[in-house]
C-alpha cells in the first residue's frame, strides 16, 4: 500500500464501488466532476446521494452513478443513515426540516415522497431507529424504548440502577438483531469500573453482563474495540471475546515517536503509539487504524495480526475520519486534507 494523492476537503465519503464523493468551499464532487450548486454536505444510500442546495433552497437526489438529478423536494431534508439502526428497511429515515418546524419523517423508496411526518421534539431528539414503529433514545441516566407515533414508552431502564451506583456514563451501545448491548463506566472513588450489559430490545430485559467490551463498533457481525495497544473482537451472539495484546505488532510506530522525541528526558512519562478508538474500520481481512492525538495511520490483518501497512500524516493536522473501499484507504484530518492510500 502506497501514497496515491490528496484533496481538499470539508466532508467526504466512499462507496463500496470506490467513487469518491467530497464537499470542499461549498463544491461538491463526485469522482472529480462538480455538480451545480452550493453545498455544505450530503447523505448517501448505496449509489444515490441526497443533498441540500443552498442557492435553489432545495434538497436534489442524485444517482451516482449517472451523476443525474432523480428528485427535488422543496426545503431540507436528511436521510440519516446515521442512526437509522432497522434490519429490514422498506423505506428511508431521514429528518425534515419546514419554515416553522423539524420533523423525524419516513420516504417512500421507489418515489422518494415522503409517507410520513413525526415532530421532532424532547423525547424524540436523541434516538436511534431500531423497528418502523419503535426507536432507543437515551436522555441523562435512562434509555428508553418509545413508539416513534405516539411516544408511549414501551420500556425504560436506568443506568444507575443496572449497576447500583450513583454515578453511571453510557460511552457506547449499539443493536444486534433483538439485542440493546450497552457499554457503561461507573465513576467511583479509587477506580472506574467498566462493564457491557445486553438487554433484550423489545422487553428491555437484562440477557448478559460482563466486565469485558462487547465492541464499540459492530461491523460486518463482530464488535471491535480499538485502546491503546490492545484489539477486542466480540461475538454479539455467544458473548466470546478475543484479546489481542498487539505491543510488539506496534514496535515500529513506538519506534517513529521514539526517533521523534530523541534524547528528551521526559521523566516518568511514557510515550508510545496508542490507538484512537473513535477512527478505524474494518474492510476483511484488513483493520485501518489512526493514532489518537497523532499523526500515525495504518493496516492491520486480522487473520494474521501483521501490521501490513503504515505511515505518518505530513502535517500538523490530527485525523477526524477514515474509510476504505476497494482496497483505498481514505485518511481525513482536521485541516481538511483527505489522503488517498491504496
Amino acid at each position: 500500500m502506497k501514497y496515491i494523492s490528496k484533496y481538499n476537503c470539508d466532508v467526504f465519503d466512499v462507496t463500496f464501488r470506490g467513487n469518491l464523493i467530497t464537499v470542499y468551499e461549498n463544491n461538491l464532487l463526485i469522482d472529480g466532476n462538480k455538480i451545480d450548486g452550493k453545498f455544505n454536505g450530503f447523505s448517501r444510500i448505496d449509489d444515490k446521494l441526497f443533498t441540500y442546495d443552498i442557492n435553489a433552497g432545495k434538497t436534489i437526489f442524485y444517482s451516482i452513478n449517472t451523476l443525474e438529478s432523480i428528485y427535488s423536494l422543496n426545503n431540507y431534508l436528511g436521510i440519516r443513515n446515521d442512526i437509522d439502526k432497522r434490519k429490514n428497511r422498506c423505506n428511508y429515515f431521514g429528518q425534515y426540516e419546514s419554515i416553522d418546524n423539524e420533523y423525524w419523517v419516513f420516504i417512500d423508496k421507489n418515489t422518494y415522497e415522503i409517507i410520513s411526518f413525526f415532530e421532532i421534539n424532547i423525547y424524540n431528539r436523541s434516538l436511534s431507529l431500531i423497528k418502523d414503529e419503535c426507536f432507543i433514545s437515551k436522555n441523562k441516566d435512562l434509555i428508553t424504548l418509545k413508539n416513534i407515533i405516539n411516544n408511549e414508552t414501551i420500556w425504560q431502564q436506568s443506568f444507575t440502577d443496572l449497576l447500583d451506583s450513583e454515578e453511571v456514563l453510557l460511552r457506547y451501545y449499539y443493536v444486534y438483531q433483538e439485542k440493546l448491548i450497552l457499554h457503561l463506566r461507573t465513576n467511583g472513588l479509587s477506580q472506574n469500573k467498566y462493564v457491557s450489559i445486553v438487554l433484550d430490545v423489545n422487553t428491555g430485559k437484562e440477557l448478559y453482563r460482563t466486565e469485558e467490551t462487547l465492541g464499540k463498533k459492530l461491523i460486518n457481525g463482530l464488535g471491535y474495540t480499538l485502546y491503546d495497544q490492545t484489539l477486542w473482537i466480540s461475538n454479539p451472539e455467544t458473548y466470546e471475546v478475543n484479546r489481542i495484546d498487539l505491543s510488539e505488532t506496534l514496535f515500529p510506530l513506538n519506534k517513529i515517536i521514539d526517533d521523534k522525541i530523541g534524547d528528551v528526558d521526559l521523566g516518568k512519562t511514557e510515550v508510545k503509539f496508542r490507538f484512537s478508538p473513535d477512527y478505524f474500520t474494518v474492510e476483511y481481512p484488513y483493520l485501518y487504524f489512526s493514532e489518537q492525538r497523532g499523526q500515525q495511520v495504518g493496516a492491520l490483518n486480522i487473520e494474521t495480526m501483521e501490521l501490513v501497512f503504515h505511515t505518518e500524516i505530513e502535517e500538523k493536522g490530527l485525523v477526524k475520519d477514515l474509510k476504505s473501499s476497494n482496497g483505498k484507504f481514505f485518511v481525513h484530518t482536521t485541516e481538511n486534507n483527505l489522503y488517498v492510500f491504496g
